[in-house]
């Protein structure tokens, strides 16, 4: 069992404690903070809230998994003494951790109080679980057509590309930790032609809607789909659906393609 028992303790490891992978990767050899392997086994199994009883997560190996469905696992690491989750080295101090319990502070300053589970049917929130996330695309998706605007006869393709560029957005569950979620953004190609002649042709990305919508909306979102609406006298109009995954935040932006080739933005109220 360890505990913390003096804020000058605490002090010395947070400030030892938990550096980032980047910065470790810098670090000399010698001044790398050593995991602490005998807490991180000590966490091994279900954790549930000492006060409403509900499986809070479960350790297995080197990561912690969630019941909630909007939740991804995470990988983590205990330094000193401070539990490290994810890709970014979240911080929490650990208060006290004993075989059965386990208390850290939350990003808050609250205190949360875990117990081992010892109820074989906690086992039922992990075997249950269900993740449906944003739209993943395996290939290539492509559509086209035909629309006349205005007296002119254009004819768009539209692609629609997987990529494995990474979009990381982060949630917290009900104890206030925060959970990293790793999805993959889309990417869309859109040609417009005017006979033989392309009057568009270029790669739609999320980035394109910066300055159309909110920048730490745009750094969370991925480009979850791209389609054709309607023509009318200027030219097509196209919308991009952008969405935070797992979350019911989406925008929908016009992307109009004159019958000249430029192009304008808009947001669809």
């Amino acid at each position: 069992m360890f505990k913390l028992t003096t804020s000058l303790f605490l002090a010395a490891t947070l400030l030892a404690a938990c550096t980032s992978r980047h910065q470790a990767s810098d670090a000399a050899p010698d001044t790398v903070p050593t995991e602490n392997a005998r807490a991180k086994q000590m966490l091994q199994g279900i954790w549930t809230d000492a006060e409403t009883g509900q499986v809070s997560f479960r350790v297995v190996g080197d990561t912690i998994f969630f019941p909630d469905s909007t939740m991804t696992h995470t990988a983590f690491r205990i330094v000193g003494d401070s539990i490290c989750l994810g890709d970014r080295d979240v911080r929490y101090a650990i208060v006290t951790q004993t075989d059965n319990i386990f208390t850290f502070e939350n990003q808050n300053g609250d205190q949360v109080r875990l117990h081992r589970s010892t109820a074989p049917l906690d086992t039922l929130a992990f075997t249950t679980k269900t993740v449906t996330p944003a739209k993943t695309l395996t290939q290539v998706r492509k559509t086209d057509g035909v629309a006349i605007a205005g007296d002119k006869r254009l004819h768009w393709y539209i692609a629609l590309n997987p990529t494995r560029y990474r979009v990381n957005h982060t949630t917290y569950n009900d104890e206030g930790v925060a959970v990293e979620n790793t999805f993959y953004d889309n990417l869309a190609h859109l040609s417009v032609y005017l006979g033989t002649k392309a009057i568009f042709s270029r790669d739609i990305r999320k980035t394109l809607y910066d300055g159309t919508l909110p920048q730490h909306f745009i750094s969370s979102a991925i480009l979850d789909d791209f389609t054709f609406q309607r023509a009318d006298n200027t030219g097509l109009h196209f919308t991009a659906k952008l969405c935070i995954p797992d979350e019911a935040s989406c925008y929908m932006v016009d992307t109009h393609i004159s019958t000249k080739g430029e192009i304008s933005l808009s947001i669809n109220e």
